[in-house]
């Protein structure tokens, strides 16, 4: 499996290395619109407690349950500047589910166990 990130990349560059993905991890916000939206990708994403849920199309994504998302109080931060936490253990899991029921075409890579 290999891991890209796309941080700092421009929106043509994002668009481009998306289509050559499988699947995506992202927040459920702008972090996954080149990949949800435009390459429709499936996807697994998270997002505070804080954000509104709606913010563009997710065709194929699963979002991490909000309930094991934790938000970090900071004075003065509201919405998208929130900062949150998932235990590593609850992620790993909810990827695990994820990753075993993709349905991608030819996709090769072994199951997690």
């Amino acid at each position: 499996m290999i891991v890209k990130s796309v941080i700092g990349l421009s929106s043509d560059e994002k668009v481009q290395e998306a289509i050559s993905c499988d699947f995506f991890v992202a927040n459920h916000a702008s972090g996954s619109l080149h990949v949800a939206s435009l390459a429709r990708l499936p996807g697994l994403s998270h997002l505070n407690n804080s954000m509104p849920k709606k913010h563009h199309v997710h065709f194929h994504t699963t979002q991490i349950d909000s309930s094991l998302v934790k938000d970090i109080a900071e004075p003065g931060k509201t919405g998208h500047h929130v900062s949150y936490s998932i235990p590593a253990e609850s992620f790993n899991d909810e990827f695990k589910v994820f990753f075993n029921n993709l349905k991608v075409g030819d996709l090769k890579c072994l199951k997690m166990s």
